[in-house]
């Protein structure tokens, strides 16, 4: 530990007022899912030719084509277009779904999350038993924000001279109740 140790008890918060403001962030977070869940997502392609339709489960829930994009002679192409909708909604909803997240704390860069889909975050809510993920490391991320009854925290800048220093050095603690299905979290900053 360094010298002096970390300042502050709870980063000037008590445990009950960081339960309230969880409370608070679960309640908020489940109102914006909830608005998500009924909104649609519309997207064109081919000069209106095809259009596709994502509903806030990211389900795809419509698709239109024209009688003039069916070629027989030219499948591809109708395939291409239906493919460029698509993904063109879901862009629009993933939009829509970064644009709801209710963060506590710091964000000064984006989450760099891979395009590939592991699954690994999928198989974490069917399982059911992962209240939390936390990722620690020297950027400019100290925020937690709750995504499908997962919250996700960042770490702190710990320290270094690195280019990612516009904030005091710290730390992310995580507290478990033993015996519970619970826990809290808070940062506290060096020196």
């Amino acid at each position: 530990m360094a010298k002096g140790g970390f300042r502050g008890g709870y980063g000037g918060m008590n445990q009950a007022n960081m339960m309230k403001q969880a409370q608070k962030m679960q309640q908020d977070f489940l109102r914006m899912q909830k608005e998500l869940e009924e909104k649609e997502f519309t997207a064109k392609s081919g000069g209106g030719m095809v259009s596709a339709t994502v509903n806030g489960n990211r389900e795809v829930t419509k698709i239109e084509i024209k009688p003039e994009a069916v070629d027989p002679d030219d499948v591809e192409m109708l395939e291409d277009l239906v493919l460029a909708a698509v993904n063109e909604a879901l862009r629009q909803y993933e939009a829509a779904s970064d644009a709801n997240n209710s963060l506590i704390g710091t964000r000064r860069e984006r989450c760099c999350s891979p395009d590939f889909n592991t699954g690994m975050f999928t198989a974490m809510m069917e399982g059911g038993d992962v209240m939390g993920i936390f990722v620690g490391h020297d950027h400019d991320n100290d925020y937690t924000t709750l995504w499908h009854n997962i919250l996700l925290g960042f770490g702190r800048y710990t320290g270094g001279n690195t280019v990612y220093n516009h904030m005091k050095a710290g730390a992310r603690f995580i507290v478990l109740e033993e015996g519970q299905r619970r826990f809290s979290t808070y940062l506290r900053e060096w020196d």
